[in-house]
């Protein structure tokens, strides 16, 4: 009788017959986004791509800096003319605001 660790490992080998990948029996840290979503696209038909037109870095950005400031007492200002490898890149300072 097989057990549990040899029908995965038999699933995923069929699934990358089936679709075309080379078969590596550990998927490793470095590989595990990759293949999350490579599952995500083909379950849900998940276009990372277009998901991203409905969330602009910028939006994301201001919204979690925002929930940062909220939650963690915290205060970010934006750091203007940065010396940076380039220019898409945004320099933040950040200060604790304590209270008495």
């Amino acid at each position: 009788m097989m057990n549990i660790d040899q029908i995965i490992d038999i699933y995923f080998f069929t699934q990358c017959e089936k679709y075309g990948y080379e078969y590596e029996p550990k998927i490793y840290m470095w590989d595990f986004r990759y293949y999350m979503a490579r599952a995500e696209e083909r379950k849900y038909a998940v276009d990372e791509n277009k998901l991203k037109e409905y969330f602009p870095l910028d939006v994301v950005t201001k919204g979690l800096l925002e929930i940062y400031q909220d939650l963690l007492n915290l205060k970010f200002e934006e750091i203007k003319n940065p010396k940076v490898w380039s220019d898409d890149v945004t320099m933040v300072s950040k200060f604790t605001l304590y209270y008495t």
